[in-house]
């Protein structure tokens, strides 16, 4: 009875090695026909590139786009890419990630000149250009408009850090007259 029983048992952990041997060997050959089923792509060279361009390029390859970051950068423009992962050339397949870091421009910006705008509009080319609005005066001036730019500070062409103040001197238009 013994030895029926330890047969019994050999036989039943015989059945069960069987069954995760079959069963592991489908597991990995489904998984293996699933990664080899899927078409590779070359990853492109986006360094330089516009991150709309990268985007796009990206997507049509049936790649998906990661952005690590976005860094200063003095000699890769603004909104555009300044490293990948992985590198250029390399064979992934579909639906992989590409990681992305996007320069923000150079830390340092060149003050634009906004002398003769009215202030809506040069308040939006400071914004463009990283810089604020600082200091606000005002004064009466008999040929120029209300609300055109007299003079700024600091002036059109000098450089200085992005997130500078520019403070500026606004027309308030022709004097009033006094009537006696």
């Amino acid at each position: 009875n013994a030895q029926t029983l330890f047969s019994r048992m050999v036989r039943i952990s015989m059945y069960i090695l069987v069954f995760m041997i079959t069963a592991g060997l489908g597991t990995f050959f489904t998984v293996h026909l699933m990664i080899q089923g899927q078409d590779s792509v070359i990853v492109p060279d986006l360094v330089g590139k516009d991150v709309v361009y990268a985007l796009e390029i990206l997507t049509d390859l049936g790649l998906n786009t990661k952005v690590r970051g976005s860094q200063y950068n003095p000699t890769v423009a603004k909104h555009h890419v300044i490293t990948q992962a992985p590198d250029p050339g390399t064979e992934i397949k579909q639906g992989r990630d590409v990681r992305l870091v996007i320069s923000k421009g150079p830390h340092a910006v060149v003050f634009p000149n906004v002398l003769g705008m009215d202030l809506p509009l040069a308040a939006i080319l400071l914004e463009e250009n990283d810089l604020r609005r600082g200091n606000l005066s005002y004064t009466y001036h008999r040929d120029r408009p209300r609300e055109e730019i007299l003079a700024q500070f600091p002036g059109p062409g000098g450089s200085g850090l992005r997130g500078s103040h520019i403070d500026l001197l606004v027309s308030a238009g022709p004097a009033p007259r006094w009537v006696r």
